[in-house]
């Protein structure tokens, strides 16, 4: 028998290839499937552990011996230490904490990856927290030089890395430290020395048993655990996390874990990925058996047994099923690392034990699922063609295939058009079942991954939407507006220096559009006498007297109201921009001021104040050497040198200002609206006082740095040049922080389609085998059907319309996919709105954005797998992703109008009447 089957092979290589290439296909679909399952694991790992770190026990900021103890407690190896360095200032910047890692495997168990570049190796190297080199005015990149400050001495450091310490995690790392401050400079481990400083040890243990008290200065630490209960599966809010290999196993093993949405999914495509190579398999299995079947007739008259003959086509499927493994998982392997050098991400090849022990095997679980199919096709073709005798198949006909035959073999047609939905047919029952498996895998698939994608990318979006939601690319603003009472602006040297933003704007000039800048004092105020002439609306704005001493210290009467009316100094673009008339001449003098109201507050007030009427506008300066002074900082000392003591209520209060008015009249009157130029201007509040930069010299209050810009790019600037040009202008400025809209859209899109990409390249999968499968059942129907096409050809039908019976025919599978979609999409929905209600009606009915998890609330099945982050409902039918579902369809119908048009176009009219001939 190998000897008939080789000699088969050899001589039909092009249909060995087409068997070979389907199963290929679906032990690479697999193997990466799986494989991208564990590398999101894995990375879910990482983030969870970047933010919560990966040791067990912790001795933070101590003396040599207890970190010593810490890292060696129970005998463990997988131990680290640092020194933590006070003081440290790096580019300009303010101190901030540093630390200094014993060595690698330190690093490893502390766990803060870089976003880009790599861990200090050398002693004049260094790595920056993200945020803290954006405010030395330092470009987040990872090259070039910086000068820090330790210890009073300052030295230049090579930049080797940059590092992320955001967390908004509820179980912060900041609560296993103490509560302090996350470090954010890296030193290398030559700054590691036993002369003192602070120290922190900790460890990795292989159990943890948090019954048993520890020795002092030693703590556990929730974060490893944690991080291991939110990334792999298990339900962190009813068992406290899982703690270690065996803690998981054991979850595991007594089905304590929660179900997440790939324990859902990845069943779902494991059994389409087989259903679509069962039909395909099924298909080619058939298919090659009728081209043998007058063969296989003679093979039986001469003596061979039925069942023989059926294992030997069996053994044949199934030895190139077995052949197909090796190449295809290799296959499998070398995509996996080219997709991850095109797209970036952590390799699931490399998983630790932990990751591989929560998913599935790529490859032992391919060739599990690919047995499966192999026996299921296996048994159709047994139960198809076990009645075969050899006179059947000598006459080129099984019996079942006789059977079924129905009488009447004229071809009747009377109109093309009536022949798509007559006796003619160009499709069969496995390309329409391929088909709608496709559309209705490929919509819920890309809708799914939307969904979860926006709920990842949700914070991330806010804060585009919130520091850069003018459409700029840029921005600045003052970290905090540094005020106390009575209505003091301290800081005074908070911002970008004019100079410096010029410099910027010079060096840019070719990548910039627009650029926005302003000086705003939150503090300013309007004195006014008599307050019961003041419109009911502005009546918000009036500051309270809290304390009327301290007000009284600084010079404000109790017959005086005090309304907040903040001042900005308007660069010359936003000045000229303003279209109430002032003259710039006159508020440059300081002689003049703009009023600006927003555009619903103007009707209320504009009797109250017109153009030319004289204001007093005051500030309440800080004394001389206060205004440097960071209120979140002050000392004892610093009261007693610079406030004036004021007694109230029998305790000191301190007063840090004197009153300072400015007589000004009215020029102009500005409407600002929200969605405006001039809003980038417009304070809170309901009145603004618009001046320019000259206009705080005019008044004697010198000149004031910058407290907002918003820079907007050209199209396709160079963005790491921008971010150098634009970092190097913050160099040196205190109190600011800053925001760039591409690296937030960077992490949007990143967090974005985390998951997304994961489905994405399922669903691509899916499709390459259905695709494959669709073609190669409608190819072999059309060659079937070759006789019926050269009798219509001969009739006279033309071969546009025979391709379009063939077109509509298939295209009736893909309407029947397109509204099966919306099934999957509904019933998730509305089996999302019944795991809410579960959990909203455990927790007495509060509303959404209250809702939290604990050991009270109704836990099941329902609610682990549809509810998103264990609150969030799905909601897949909205007008979006109902536009993918149409999407889907429209792929589909364009790549079945392809399959069902090309073999009859590439046929002329003189091989299909050969073919008649033949027949």
């Amino acid at each position: 028998m190998p000897e008939l089957s080789f000699q088969y092979w050899r001589k039909h290589k092009a249909q060995l290839l087409l068997l070979m290439l389907i199963l290929l296909s679906a032990v690479t679909a697999l193997s990466l499937m799986f494989l991208f399952v564990r590398g999101s694991k894995y990375e879910k790992l990482e983030r969870e552990l970047t933010m919560l770190g990966d040791y067990d026990i912790i001795a933070f900021n101590t003396d040599l011996t207890t970190a010593e103890e810490a890292s060696h407690y129970g005998g463990s190896r997988e131990s680290g230490m640092f020194l933590r360095v006070e003081g440290v200032r790096a580019g300009g910047g303010y101190e901030v904490p540093a630390v200094a890692f014993r060595d690698r495997l330190s690093q490893e168990i502390y766990h803060l990856t870089m976003l880009r570049g790599r861990y200090p190796q050398a002693p004049d190297e260094l790595a920056l927290e993200l945020q803290y080199a954006k405010a030395c005015g330092l470009a987040p990149y990872p090259d070039g030089t910086v000068t820090a400050e330790i210890n009073g001495t300052a030295k230049e450091y090579k930049l080797v890395g940059i590092f992320d310490a955001a967390n908004s995690d509820s179980f912060s790392r900041n609560e296993y430290l103490g509560g302090a401050s996350l470090p954010q400079v890296i030193l290398d481990s030559s700054f590691y020395n036993e002369d003192g400083g602070l120290y922190t040890g900790f460890c990795r243990l292989g159990s943890v048993d948090y019954t048993q008290p520890l020795p002092k200065g030693l703590n556990y630490s929730y974060g490893r655990g944690y991080a291991y209960g939110c990334a792999l599966g298990t339900d962190r809010w009813r068992y406290g996390g899982a703690d270690d290999l065996d803690a998981i196993a054991e979850l595991v093993k007594n089905g304590e874990t929660y179900s997440d949405i790939f324990s859902l999914l990845i069943p779902l495509f494991s059994g389409l990925i087989g259903l679509a190579s069962v039909i395909s398999l099924y298909r080619m299995a058939v298919s090659i058996f009728e081209q043998r079947t007058s063969n296989s007739g003679l093979l039986l008259a001469i003596g061979m047994s039925r069942g023989r003959r059926l294992t030997m086509l069996i053994g044949e499927l199934w030895a190139a099923a077995i052949a197909s493994l090796p190449p295809g998982m290799l296959l499998s392997v070398g995509i996996y690392k080219l997709t991850l050098r095109l797209s970036g991400g952590i390799s699931a090849l490399d998983a630790p034990e932990l990751v591989c022990r929560v998913t599935y095997d790529p490859w032992l679980t391919a060739a599990v699922i690919i047995a499966a199919v192999t026996a299921a096709v296996s048994v159709l073709f047994l139960l198809r063609y076990r009645h075969s005798t050899a006179l059947g198949l000598i006459k080129s006909k099984s019996s079942k295939v006789h059977r079924s035959r129905r009488g009447g073999g004229k071809l009747r047609v009377s109109g093309w058009f009536k022949t798509v939905f007559g006796a003619v047919t160009f499709t069969d029952i496995s390309a329409a079942l391929l088909t709608v498996i496709g559309i209705v895998s490929l919509s819920f698939g890309l809708v799914i991954s939307e969904e979860i994608g926006r709920f990842d990318a949700n914070g991330t979006q806010h804060m585009i939407e919130a520091q850069v939601g003018d459409g700029a690319d840029y921005t600045v603003s003052v970290s905090s507006e540094n005020v106390v009472s009575p209505n003091i602006r301290l800081g005074g040297g908070q911002g970008v220096p004019c100079e410096k933003a010029e410099s910027f704007k010079a060096e840019a000039r070719d990548m910039i559009s627009s650029l926005k800048a302003c000086s705003a004092d939150p503090s300013g105020m309007m004195i006014i006498k008599n307050e019961s002439e003041l419109p009911d609306l502005l009546k918000d704005s009036i500051l309270s007297k809290d304390i009327p001493e301290l007000w009284a210290a600084a010079g404000v009467g109790e017959d005086e109201t005090a309304l907040s009316v903040p001042i900005v100094g308007l660069d010359s673009e936003g000045f000229e921009s303003l279209a109430c008339g002032a003259e710039r001449r006159s508020v440059a003098e300081g002689k003049e001021c703009v009023l600006a109201v927003g555009e619903y507050s103007y009707e209320s007030i504009k009797e109250r104040f017109k153009v030319g009427d004289e204001i007093t506008l005051s500030l309440i300066l800080p004394n001389e050497g206060a205004e440097d002074l960071d209120i979140s900082r002050l000392t004892y000392e610093d009261c007693e040198r610079y406030g004036a003591p004021v007694q109230v209520e029998g305790r000191t209060e301190y007063c840090f200002g004197h009153r300072r008015d400015i007589r000004v009249k009215i020029g102009g009157i500005e409407v600002v609206s929200a969605d405006s130029d001039e809003s980038f201007y417009y304070r809170s509040g309901r009145l603004n006082i618009f001046v320019l930069p000259e206009t705080f010299k005019a008044w004697g209050l010198g000149e004031r740095n910058l407290t907002d810009l918003s820079v907007s790019l050209r199209e396709g600037a160079d963005i790491p040049a921008a971010d150098r040009a634009f970092y190097s202008m913050l160099d040196g400025c205190e109190g600011i922080k800053s925001a760039s809209a591409a690296e937030l859209k960077e992490r949007y899109e990143r967090e974005r389609s985390g998951v997304k990409k994961t489905f994405i390249r399922l669903e691509l999968l899916l499709l390459m085998l259905v695709v494959t499968g669709m073609t190669l059942s409608v190819f072999e129907l059309l060659r079937k059907r070759r006789r019926t096409a050269a009798l219509l050809r001969a009739a006279g039908m033309s071969r546009g319309r025979l391709c379009i019976i063939s077109v509509l025919q298939n295209e009736a599978a893909v309407l029947i996919g397109a509204a099966l979609s919306v099934l999957p999409l509904w019933g998730f929905t509305k089996l999302s709105e019944r795991a809410f209600g579960i959990i909203s009606g455990g927790q007495g009915g509060m509303i959404e954005l209250m809702i939290e998890l604990d050991e009270t609330t109704p836990h099941s099945t329902l609610t682990d797998l549809f509810l998103y982050e264990g609150w969030k409902r799905y909601e897949l039918m909205t007008a979006p992703h109902l536009r993918t579902v149409l999407y889907a369809a429209g792929t589909f119908a364009v790549i079945a109008a392809a399959a069902a048009a090309i073999p009859i176009l590439i046929r002329s009219r003189t091989s299909l009447v050969s073919a008649l001939r033949e027949e």
